[in-house]
C-alpha cells in the first residue's frame, strides 16, 4: 500500500512539471498561451537600456537583503526578528527600492500598452446548445437529489428516482463527451465516428 502511495504522490508531483516543461523552449508551450506571454513585446533601445538600469540596480539589493536573511538564519533569529530586520533594512533602502520601482513601472506601462490582443475564444451555436443542456441537467440532478434526501419514500419511488438520476448521469456524460469533442478532442474514442 505504501508503494502505491508513494508512486501516486511521485506522480502528482511529475504533472505540474510537465505542464510547466511543455512547448519547444521558445515560449510556445501550453502555459505561456494561457499567462500571456509577453516577451513577444520588443521594447525600443530607450526602454532596454531602462531595463538594463532596472537588472543593475535590482541585482545588489536583492544580494543585500539575501544576505541579511542568511545571517540571520544562521545566528538563529525567530521569523519575528527577520521580520523586523527586513522592515529596516526597507526604511533604510528605500530611495533605491523607489528607483527599482519607479524604472519597473515605466518597462510595465510600456508592455501593458503594446501587449498583443488575446484571441477570444469562439462560442458556437451547438456549445451553447450543449452549455444550456449541461445546466439544465445539472438542475435537474439537484432536484433529484433532494427528493432522493425524503424518508419518507417507498423502495419502488426510490428505486424510479435513482433510475432518472443514472439517465441523468448518462446525458451528462454524453453531453461531456461532446464538449471535448468540439475543442479539439476526440471525444473518449478514436474520432472515427460517422458524422464527425
Amino acid at each position: 500500500m505504501k508503494k502505491l502511495l508513494l508512486a501516486f504522490c511521485s506522480l502528482a508531483l511529475l504533472v505540474p512539471l510537465s505542464y510547466a516543461q511543455t512547448g519547444d523552449g521558445d515560449g510556445s508551450g501550453t502555459q505561456q498561451q494561457i499567462r500571456g506571454d509577453f516577451s513577444k513585446v520588443e521594447l525600443p533601445p530607450e526602454l532596454e537600456a531602462i531595463k538594463d538600469q532596472l537588472e543593475e540596480a535590482r541585482a545588489p539589493l536583492m544580494e543585500a537583503r539575501r544576505a541579511l536573511v542568511d545571517a540571520l538564519k544562521e545566528d538563529g533569529a525567530t521569523d519575528e526578528e527577520i521580520r523586523a530586520a527586513l522592515k529596516t533594512w526597507h526604511e533604510e533602502n528605500a530611495e533605491a527600492i523607489a528607483i527599482v520601482r519607479g524604472l519597473a513601472e515605466q518597462i510595465q506601462a510600456y508592455i501593458r500598452e503594446n501587449r498583443p490582443e488575446r484571441e477570444r475564444p469562439r462560442i458556437t451555436d451547438r456549445m451553447r446548445a450543449r452549455m444550456v443542456a449541461l445546466r439544465e441537467n445539472q438542475q435537474a440532478m439537484r432536484q433529484l437529489r433532494v427528493q432522493l434526501r425524503n424518508e419518507e419514500l417507498t423502495d419502488e419511488e426510490r428505486a424510479e428516482l435513482k433510475e432518472q438520476m443514472g439517465q441523468l448521469l448518462r446525458e451528462r456524460k454524453r453531453l461531456m463527451r461532446n464538449r471535448r469533442a468540439d475543442e479539439g478532442g476526440n471525444g473518449g474514442d478514436d474520432g472515427r465516428r460517422p458524422g464527425d
